[in-house]
């Protein structure tokens, strides 16, 4: 019997094709003269740590008010200040908000690093995030193969945040309806868990149950069922006698 299923792949944290267009800052949010963008990042964070999302959410557009006044934008100010908007608006449960700060926190990491610099893996990843909450599934999907690739090319497929990466992509594209590039990605991680000696973790349960999802789903029931099995033993702490993550043949 499956104990898991496929949404045990939670987003935990850790290119822009939407069209979605950044609100304006509140015009009453501007920076008051006595108070610099340091003195207004200092009072959102503190009023984060205390939980006072939306007064913190106030502060960080004060940031971003005057910064768009000035002739020549500090970029990475407001790259601070958007995510903070975006993090304030996800606490909020403001996720169309939290997905239109944190798009302008990408581009202006974009134009910080430029294109194809590793660094905008992690933007990437908690829009994507963002996306999965609003149930846009291709979206999500667009943002994480991108920062999937970014990390492979400079740490290899085996580093920690692109197998991390990697099986997030592969639930979003089950997710999606993308059951053939969810197939391909689950295989995937799912060899590289047996080749580092993973036969029992809760990641490697929720995989096997993502994959057993995508078999149904595909009505491959057979295949399905040996999953299910391998689930069953494991949870039963009996480990099958063949290979865990073996995953039956196309």
């Amino acid at each position: 019997m499956k104990l898991n299923n496929c949404a045990c792949l939670v987003f935990t944290l850790f290119a822009i094709p939407s069209a979605v267009q950044a609100q304006a800052p509140d015009p009453k949010a501007a920076v008051a003269p006595h108070m610099s963008v340091d003195d207004c990042f200092k009072n959102a964070q503190d009023l984060e740590s205390q939980g006072k999302f939306k007064e913190a959410e106030n502060y960080y557009n004060m940031v971003v008010s005057g910064i768009e006044k000035e002739k020549s934008k500090n970029l990475p100010a407001l790259f601070k200040a958007y995510n903070g908007l975006g993090n304030a608006d996800f606490k909020l449960k403001d996720m169309q908000g939290a997905e239109i700060n944190y798009r302008e926190a990408l581009s202006a990491a974009a134009k910080i690093y430029g294109p194809g610099n590793v660094e905008l893996s992690k933007p990437l990843t908690i829009l994507a995030r963002v996306c999965y909450q609003e149930k846009k599934y291709l979206d999500a999907a667009g943002h994480l193969k991108q920062a999937l690739a970014l990390v492979e090319r400079k740490s290899g497929v085996e580093d920690p945040e692109a197998v991390s990466i990697r099986e997030k992509l592969a639930e979003t594209y089950e997710r999606s309806g993308s059951y053939k590039e969810s197939e391909v990605l689950l295989k995937q991680s799912l060899a590289l868990r047996e080749k580092n000696g993973d036969h029992s973790s809760p990641q490697l349960l929720a995989l096997l149950n993502c994959y057993s999802d995508v078999l149904h789903k595909t009505d491959r029931i057979g295949e399905a069922e040996q999953i299910d099995y391998q689930v069953d033993q494991i949870h039963s702490g009996k480990i099958p006698t063949s290979s865990v993550t073996a995953v039956p043949k196309e």
